[in-house]
Formats: structure tokens, C-alpha cells, sequence
């Protein structure tokens, strides 16, 4: 069979358009969503909840301390209830950790500096090994900041950790309380999404990179899922998820659907005389949705016995260890991103900003961005963001609101913030930016003036001119520099597969996922090399085509059918023959 054609140089891999133009078109994604709002309302629970309690009782001081440990209601939505359980345990000393962190480092401004730029690098790490979403690094951070901002009566080490204790158990019962209702809800809804993936792929017709991205990733995250499923459906969302996996496989071998009007070839698939391969892994895996959304236990509390042949759970030190390997970009990520907020603190002590904290925050804000390409977008957005943020809390200044409607304010904020942080970034900011201002006014009223607000503005702006510096300066090829090792252990994890001749069926459904997960991986480093260049290099342009023929390779092998292992392997050996002659 003769090799697909392959594009040269960066045509189809290289980003275009205008980061201004795609920023304002993100809003026009901004729209309701059930699943939205009900996280929203979680979050809002968990930060502002302890707010109002605090004002009910006369003491919003102590509000804000639980707050604080709040903030771990942002993580742990979609998790299955026993990962969920792990994660929020850890954010809760990542949360107490950090305003530890914070008391210490206001004891001198080189303290200050030192600690806070130690500990946003080994949160980011942790955060990323993890593979956490966003919002991840960024909250601790926050905290950690905002904790070296309050007065002396809350700035005591001990007490304020036991405060930020509770409010990180108070957000744990919050998003665990569906485990009585449901438990086995994240599991199923990772099945069922599986699937509406694979029925996506199926559908695509001409070219489907991103659709076969998407469903490979979501069968990924069901299986990750079901490793934790143990209630009494356990058994059957198990039995879905590896169904789900071979017809995954399925739909990879016949590849696009045939476009409209075109006429299925049903000898180039070899099934002659047999009714359309499509619509019978279509009519499957509209059954098996079905199963999925069946599969509700009537009592959630009671245990399946653990299966046998189910494989161990991967704990969190395995994640922390794995995030090591020679192709991964987390340590040098998470480097960066500790060197650029301490630098950042530093920078705004020196300059005598009113609140320099503001400067470090807007750098871990616009640094979450993964490749140069996405800072930039990112600090365009965090700017026009909080230039209308501003007004916003300028406006509430001009009010001069109680208390009361200080606390109403952080929560409809808050609550604005996460509705639209998945949609427009820069949407989401000009919700944040009032929403900080004014839990800082809590801590310290009288805070807010006209003055310190037009601050916030320059704050900013310095921000996002030292985030971007950051991103061209300090490691700006490492993504480049781990793309061989990406390379490398793909064509290996091909080599393999291709190698399952007399392997039991198990054995090649394991090197079949490993081989997926080695695609994935190599596909987010080469998007992360092209993302973090905005000059051509003719030498490295050349690796590019190298880079693609891997990954259709990959998926040929996958996919291979009909297709003969022979010519797969002198395919294999031809590109490593190019990579050796390099």
C-alpha cells in the first residue's frame, strides 16, 4: 500500500490568524450550560459560603481565613468519588501549604520572593503532573499571595493554616455530597462520553484528525475512570469501556465516513455481500449509550467485589514520577513558571507598586498559557480583561457598598467567572479582576480606592510584558529538545505492536493503548514546539514532515486491517533511517 501523502514543511500544523480577532471571537462561545451552572454554584458554596457565615456571626475575618481553604472547591468536578477523595485530600495541604508559604514570606521582602517563587514551581509541577485543569497552579498561587497581603491579625502561621483546614474539608463535603446520590455518575458519564466520541468519529467525513484526537482522548479518560469504579454497576461500565475500546479501534481501520453522495466501496474493505460496517458499529454503540445511561444503581452505597484482572490503581507518586521522563515538559514548565512569578514579586517590590502581588498574579495568570503562541493570546485577553474589569470595580467603589453587598458581589462574581472561563478567557477575567479587589477589600477594608484600582491597570500590563518575556527567554526550545525522545519512544511503542505476532489478546490491548497514549503525547510536544516559534528555521522546518509521518504511522498500525505488517515495518525502518541520517 502506498504511503499517504505528506504535507512539507509547517502547512497545516503551523497557528494562524489573528490573536486579537480569535480573542473577541471566544466571546461569542459564552453561552448557558447545565453542567456549567451547577459547578458554578458548587464553587460559589465552597469560596463564598464561609464569607456569609463569617458576616452572620460578626466575624468576617474569620470568614475570609476558611475561605481561603474554599479555594479547593475549584478542583475535583469530574473525578470518579475515590480519585475525588485522593485529589481534594491533596489540594487541601496544597491550600494549607500555601498560606504557610504566604505568612512566612512576609516576614522580609527576600523571604517574600524566595518562598513565593519555590512554592508556585513545585505547585505547578505537582499540578501538572497530575493533569490537573485549569484553573491548577494558579489558585494556590492566588492564595499563597493573598495570605502575604492581610493584616497581622490574620497573618498568624498556625491559626490561619487550621482556619484554611476547615474551609478545605467544608469545600471536600460540598463536592463530595453527590457520592450519596449517585457514585457512580462520573464513571458512566466518562463511558458515555467514549462513546458520543467514537459515534463523532464515525460520522466525520474527508479529513479527521480532530475528531480521532477527541475520541482517542475520551476513551483514554474512561478508562482512567472505570480503574476506580467499584459500586455495584462497576462491572458492567467495565465491560462497555473495553467494548468501546475495540470499536474505537474499528472506526480508526475504516477511517473517514464516505462524503455525501459518494458510494461506499465495500470490496476495498473487504466486506462483500454484507450490509455497511458503519451501520452496524453504529447501531452498537447507540445500544451501548443506551446501557450507559441505564446503568444507575438504585442504592449507590453498596461495594462490588474488586475484580481480579482489573489493573492497579496508579496513585498520585507514580503521576509525580512519570511527569520525569526524558520526553516530559512539566519540570522545565513548572521551572519557568516558579522564575517568572518570584521575578515578577521581585520586580514590583523594587518598582514600589502599591500591591506587587498584583504583578506576580497577572504572570501566573497569562503563564498558563502552554506555548508562546497561547501567552501571547493569553496576555492580550488578560489585558482587555481587566481594563474593563477595572470599571468595573471602579463603579463598586463610587457605591461605596457595605459589607454585606461586598460579600454578594464576590459571589455573583465568582459565580460569572467560572460560567464563562471555559468559553472566553477574556470574558472570565472581567468578572475575576472585580471579584480579587474585592476579597482583598475583606481583608483589609478601606483597600479600594480610585488610585489603587488604576494600579491594578498597570499592574497588568507590566504582568503580561514580563509573562511574555518569560516565555522568549527562559527555555524557550524545550519543547523542540524533547520532540526526539517523543519521537523515539513512539516509533518504539509502533515497533512493538507490530511485533504482537502469537501475543495473547490481552498483552495487545495493552500495547494498543500505549501506543495511543504515545500518539497524544506526541502530538501535545509537537504543538508545543510549533506554538512556542514565529520564525522559520529551514533546518528544524525539515523535522516537521518527519514528525507527521510518525504519527500517520502510528495510527496506520492502529488501524491497519487489511494492511500488511510488512509494509508497515519497511515504513518504520524508513523513518528512523531519515532520523538516523539527521
Amino acid at each position: 500500500m502506498t504511503s499517504p501523502a505528506i504535507t512539507k514543511g509547517r502547512q497545516g500544523l503551523v497557528v494562524t490568524g489573528s490573536l486579537t480577532r480569535a480573542a473577541a471571537g471566544s466571546v461569542r462561545e459564552v453561552r448557558p450550560d447545565r453542567a456549567r451552572v451547577g459547578k458554578s454554584v458548587r464553587i460559589v458554596l465552597c469560596v463564598a459560603g464561609p464569607l456569609a457565615v463569617g458576616l452572620a456571626l460578626g466575624d468576617i475575618q474569620t470568614g475570609l481565613a476558611i475561605s481561603l481553604g474554599g479555594f479547593v472547591g475549584f478542583h475535583g468536578h469530574v473525578e470518579p468519588y475515590p480519585q475525588r477523595a485522593r485529589l481534594l485530600a491533596a489540594m487541601i495541604l496544597g491550600y494549607v501549604l500555601a498560606v504557610m508559604a504566604g505568612t512566612l514570606g512576609a516576614t522580609s521582602d527576600a523571604a517574600l520572593v524566595l518562598v513565593t517563587g519555590a512554592f508556585a514551581a513545585l505547585a505547578a509541577f505537582a499540578c501538572q503532573a497530575l493533569a490537573l485543569p485549569a484553573p491548577r497552579e494558579y489558585m494556590l498561587v492566588l492564595v499563597c499571595l493573598l495570605t502575604g497581603a492581610l493584616p497581622a491579625p490574620l497573618a498568624d502561621p498556625l491559626p490561619l493554616a487550621a482556619l484554611t483546614l476547615a474551609g478545605g474539608v467544608w469545600a471536600s463535603a460540598v463536592l463530595m455530597s453527590g457520592w450519596f446520590h449517585d457514585r457512580e455518575r462520573p464513571e458512566r458519564e466518562a463511558v458515555r462520553d467514549a462513546i458520543e466520541a467514537i459515534l463523532a468519529l464515525l460520522e466525520e467525513s474527508g479529513p479527521s484528525r480532530a475528531r480521532r484526537h477527541d475520541a482517542v482522548l475520551a476513551a483514554r479518560t474512561a478508562r482512567r475512570s472505570i480503574e476506580f469504579a467499584g459500586g455495584p454497576t462497576a462491572w458492567l461500565l467495565r465491560r462497555l469501556q473495553l467494548e468501546a475500546e475495540d470499536l474505537l479501534d474499528s472506526v480508526l481501520w475504516l477511517g473517514p465516513a464516505p462524503a455525501p453522495g459518494e458510494v461506499f466501496n465495500t470490496a476495498e474493505h473487504a466486506v462483500v455481500a454484507q450490509p455497511d460496517p458503519r451501520v452496524l458499529l453504529r447501531r452498537r454503540l447507540r445500544e451501548m449509550h443506551d446501557e450507559t445511561d441505564a446503568a444507575r444503581p438504585r442504592l449507590g452505597l453498596r461495594r462490588a467485589p474488586r475484580n481480579p484482572d482489573r489493573p492497579p490503581l496508579r496513585s498520585g507518586l507514580w503521576s509525580l514520577r512519570n511527569a520525569l521522563a526524558p520526553d516530559s515538559l512539566v519540570p522545565l514548565t513548572a521551572l519557568r513558571f516558579g522564575v517568572a512569578v518570584g521575578g515578577a514579586l521581585l520586580i514590583g517590590l523594587a518598582s514600589g507598586a502599591p500591591r506587587p502581588y498584583w504583578i506576580a498574579l497577572t504572570v501566573a495568570a497569562v503563564l498558563q498559557g502552554a506555548t508562546m503562541m497561547t501567552t501571547a493570546r493569553r496576555a492580550i485577553e488578560r489585558a482587555a480583561g481587566t481594563a474593563v474589569g477595572v470599571l468595573i470595580a471602579a463603579a463598586v467603589v463610587q457605591a461605596d457598598p457595605s459589607i454585606l453587598w461586598i460579600v454578594v458581589g464576590i459571589a455573583v462574581f465568582l459565580f460569572l467567572t467560572e460560567m464563562t472561563i471555559t468559553a472566553s478567557y477574556v470574558v472570565a477575567v472581567t468578572f475575576i479582576t472585580p471579584m480579587t479587589l474585592l476579597l482583598a477589600e475583606v481583608g483589609q477594608p478601606g483597600l479600594l480606592t480610585d488610585t489603587l484600582i488604576g494600579w491594578r491597570l498597570v499592574d497588568t500590563v507590566i504582568g503580561c510584558l514580563l509573562a511574555w518575556g518569560a516565555s522568549r527567554l527562559l527555555w524557550p526550545s524545550a519543547s523542540r529538545q524533547r520532540l526526539d525522545v517523543g519521537m523515539d519512544r513512539a516509533l518504539n511503542a509502533i515497533a512493538e505492536l507490530l511485533d504482537q505476532a502469537g501475543v495473547d489478546a490481552p498483552r495487545v490491548r495493552v500495547l494498543r493503548r500505549e501506543l495511543r497514549v504515545r500518539l497524544l503525547n506526541l502530538r501535545s510536544i509537537t504543538d508545543s514546539a510549533l506554538g512556542d516559534r514565529f520564525t522559520r528555521v529551514p533546518e528544524e522546518d525539515e523535522l516537521w514532515p518527519l514528525v507527521a509521518a510518525i504519527q500517520q504511522l502510528g495510527w496506520r498500525t492502529l488501524s491497519r486491517g487489511h494492511e500488511a505488517p510488512a509494509d508497515l515495518r519497511r515504513e518504520l525502518e524508513r523513518i528512523r533511517g531519515e532520523l538516523a541520517r539527521r
